[in-house]
């Protein structure tokens, strides 16, 4: 009995047989490891794969090494050894390593996306083996901070005065690029700007932000990570900052993405004419709010705003506030759990006025009570909704509801798409009025996606 311990003993102790046979081949969890498009200058986040051992017995893999070597412009770490190329590394059998993969791609003259590609080699026993690497390089104008912000204002770059952004290639910015005190940012159709983290655009007092974007090719503003991943992952940047004193600020056509605050308006100017005009745009996933308005002049018109955490729109500390056909909505995603009303108007804070208008608009989601009011007894606090859909426990009899729909389905296209056109049965539909007031700057007759509006418009951001 003690020697069948002993033999038994010493045969789990001994070490597995290692596989020599050049037809010993390895597994992987992907024949091609694929980077979405990375700017120049910029690492890439970090892919991986597997590397499996199949067989029987332990494999010692020879050599594993990038074909580009220290000249290429990817790197690899394999199971913790950060290095181009390492020896004998052995996998136990039916057991497997990682190998991470980041590239960063080298600048060229190339406007558009170009594609670099590398491969890992792999010598098992005299065999050899390949895993493809591959990414979409992109060129793009950037802006890193060159000014100390000091202790109250983030380090920033300031853009050239009058400047006017293209889409041949996309703009980076790192940091707050800043539109000076009178100077104007044009920013033309189909352009494209990324931001960093905590990155922002920046608009000083007396400076202009013009976007001009159209429904084929509108203006895009989001984060600088570009894998599917990150499509619809909150707080990825700062977010378009009007500052106090700014002035006829106007976004037409954009995409506003993944920031933090889509866009924050700061002050009333002095005459009471808009600091911001946003038309036919989207504000989508935001971490806080998608339009923060304090103390300001906005006309929002044609604008669909959802899923944002905190409120698609605040408007606090007082302020003048007119939407026409806009559709906010919030049901909650993977990342935003809606807890907060859609629309948050307030000046409780400040003793300061309010007066805020909604025509034709549709605010629904998954709380019984998608309207905050926040109210000081001091000042005054005026707001109406006419002809627009509602979820609210608050009662229509007041006469700030004005041929209000309350509580009823709007009957989008597809919530889980995030696809707000209205469908057939719809209530919204032919339920707005075309009875605007003056205050409008241009006549809504055509919706977000520039289809023509009728005698008897439909609620919302979308005509059926």
């Amino acid at each position: 009995m003690i020697l069948i311990g002993c033999t038994v003993l010493f045969s789990n102790c001994r070490k597995e047989k290692l596989l020599k046979y050049a037809s010993a081949e390895l597994d992987f969890s992907t024949d091609t490891v694929t980077f979405d498009t990375v700017f120049t200058q910029r690492g890439s986040a970090t892919q991986q794969l597997k590397v499996f051992n199949p067989h029987d017995q332990r494999i010692r893999i020879n050599s594993i090494n990038l074909a580009g070597g220290d000249n290429g412009q990817f790197r690899m770490n394999v199971d913790g050894e950060p290095s181009p190329a390492v020896t004998d590394v052995e996998i136990a059998a039916k057991d497997s390593i990682y190998i991470f993969v980041e590239v960063t791609v080298d600048p060229t003259n190339q406007n558009n996306p170009f594609v670099i590609r590398d491969s890992i080699v792999y010598n098992v026993n005299g065999n050899q083996q390949k895993t493809i690497l591959q990414a979409r390089g992109q060129n793009a104008n950037y802006y890193r901070p060159t000014i100390d912000g000091g202790e109250n204002f983030p380090d920033f770059s300031i853009i050239d005065c009058n400047t006017t952004w293209t889409d041949e290639k996309p703009y980076v910015i790192q940091g707050f690029a800043v539109v000076d005190s009178g100077c104007t940012l044009t920013i033309e159709e189909g352009t494209q700007v990324h931001f960093a983290n905590n990155a922002s655009l920046f608009v000083f007092a007396n400076g202009e932000l013009k976007v001009k974007g159209t429904a084929d090719n509108p203006v895009r503003f989001q984060g600088i990570r570009l894998e599917d991943f990150y499509d619809d992952v909150p707080g990825q940047w700062g977010g378009l900052w009007l500052s106090k004193g700014s002035k006829n600020n106007v976004i037409n056509h954009a995409i506003i993405e993944n920031a933090e605050v889509g866009i924050r308006v700061d002050s009333l100017p002095s005459n009471n004419a808009p600091v911001l005009q946003v038309r036919n745009s989207i504000i989508r996933n935001c971490l806080s709010t998608g339009i923060l308005g304090l103390t300001s002049v906005i006309f929002a018109e044609n604008c669909l705003i959802y899923n944002c955490g905190e409120n698609n729109v605040r408007l606090q500390l007082g302020g003048l506030y007119r939407f026409f056909h806009c559709t906010m909505t919030n049901y909650g995603s993977q990342y935003i759990d809606h807890k907060k009303g859609i629309l948050k108007m307030a000046n409780a804070r400040a003793p300061a006025p309010i007066y805020a208008s909604f025509y034709n608009c549709i605010i629904h989601g998954s709380k019984d009570e998608e309207i905050v009011l926040d109210k000081n007894q001091n000042a005054p606090f005026n707001y109406n909704f006419y002809n627009s859909l509602l979820k609210t426990e608050r009662n229509m009899a007041d006469t700030n509801y004005v041929n209000v729909i309350k509580n009823s389905d709007p009957q989008f296209e597809s919530i889980s798409d995030d696809d707000y056109h209205l469908t057939s049965g719809s209530p919204a539909i032919d339920a707005g009025t075309s009875d605007l007031p003056d205050q409008l700057t241009s006549n809504p007759d055509t919706d977000l996606d520039e289809k023509q509006r009728d005698n008897n418009p439909d609620m919302g951001a979308y005509e059926f």
